[in-house]
C-alpha cells in the first residue's frame, strides 16, 4: 500500500513538474516575443526618426523660390507703366533651371468673368546665376501695365452703355523646371501674382488651355489689343468662362 502511495506521489510530482515546465517555456516564449517586438518597434521608430531627419535636411538643401510682381516707372499721370516679374531663390543650389510664364487677362464683365489668354505681355526674359541678391529670373514688361489701364478706360464707356461694370486684371502662371544638387529633376507650377504653389496637374491643364486657345483663335499679342478686339471678344468670340473653369483656376483661395 505504501509503495502504491509512493508511486502515486511520484506520478503527481512528475505531472506537476511537467505543468510547471510548460508554463515556464510558455513564459519564456512570451518574453522572447515581447523583447523581439520591442526591438523591432525600436528599430522601426529609429528608422522613422532618421527618415524624417533626412527629409528635413533635404528640404533645407532644396531651392525655395519667391516671386514678386512689381509695378514700376510712373508716368506724368501717376500711373505705373510697367509690370515686371522677378523670381528669387532663398534656398539651396540648383542646376538646369528653366522658367516659362503665361498670362491671362481676367475680365470681369458685369456678373460674368472670363480668362483671355495673351502672349508677349513681357518684352524680355532674363536668367541670372550667382547674383548677390539671389535673383534668378526676371521678366521685363514695357508699358504692359499702361496697356491694361488704357483697355479698361477704352471699354468702360461701352460696358456702361450696356449697363455693366468692367474690370481687367493680368494674371500670371509660372512653370519652373530645375534639378537639385542630388540630381533629382523637379517641375513646379505657381500662380505668379502671389507666388502660390499649385498642383502639377492643375498647372499642366492651365498651360494646355492657354495654348489651345491660340490654336483655335490665333495668336493674340498683348501689345496689339485694341478696344474693338476686346469688344469682339466679349460679344462674339469663344471664351474661357470662369464659371466653367472655377475649380481649375481656384481664385477663391
Amino acid at each position: 500500500m505504501k509503495k502504491n502511495n509512493h508511486k502515486n506521489q511520484s506520478r503527481e510530482s512528475y505531472v506537476v513538474w511537467r505543468g510547471i515546465r510548460r508554463v515556464l517555456l510558455l513564459i519564456n516564449a512570451v518574453v522572447t516575443i515581447i523583447v523581439g517586438s520591442a526591438g523591432i518597434y525600436f528599430t522601426y521608430t529609429q528608422t522613422k526618426i532618421y527618415d524624417k531627419q533626412r527629409q528635413y535636411m533635404d528640404m533645407q538643401l532644396q531651392p525655395h523660390y519667391n516671386m514678386a510682381l512689381l509695378y514700376e516707372n510712373k508716368n506724368e499721370k501717376g500711373i505705373y507703366t510697367d509690370n515686371n516679374f522677378k523670381i528669387y531663390n532663398s534656398g539651396g543650389n540648383f542646376y538646369e533651371f528653366n522658367c516659362e510664364n503665361i498670362v491671362f487677362l481676367k475680365i470681369t464683365y458685369g456678373k460674368d468673368r472670363y480668362m483671355f489668354p495673351v502672349k508677349g505681355f513681357f518684352e524680355l526674359n532674363r536668367e541670372y546665376f550667382g547674383e548677390g541678391d539671389n535673383l534668378v529670373f526676371e521678366a521685363i514688361g514695357k508699358n504692359n501695365n499702361l496697356l491694361i489701364d488704357k483697355l479698361v478706360g477704352d471699354i468702360a464707356q461701352y460696358a456702361k452703355n450696356q449697363g455693366l461694370s468692367l474690370d481687367i486684371e493680368a494674371v500670371l502662371f509660372v512653370k519652373i523646371e530645375y534639378q537639385d544638387i542630388f540630381g533629382v529633376d523637379y517641375v513646379k507650377y505657381f500662380r505668379g501674382n502671389k507666388g502660390r504653389l499649385i498642383k502639377r496637374e492643375q498647372g499642366e491643364k492651365i498651360f494646355e488651355l492657354h495654348n489651345e486657345y491660340f490654336e483655335i483663335n490665333g495668336n493674340t499679342k498683348s501689345y496689339n489689343l485694341t478696344k474693338n478686339k476686346m469688344i469682339r471678344f466679349l460679344e462674339y468670340e469663344k471664351k474661357i468662362d470662369l464659371n466653367k473653369f472655377k475649380e481649375l483656376f481656384d481664385f477663391d483661395n
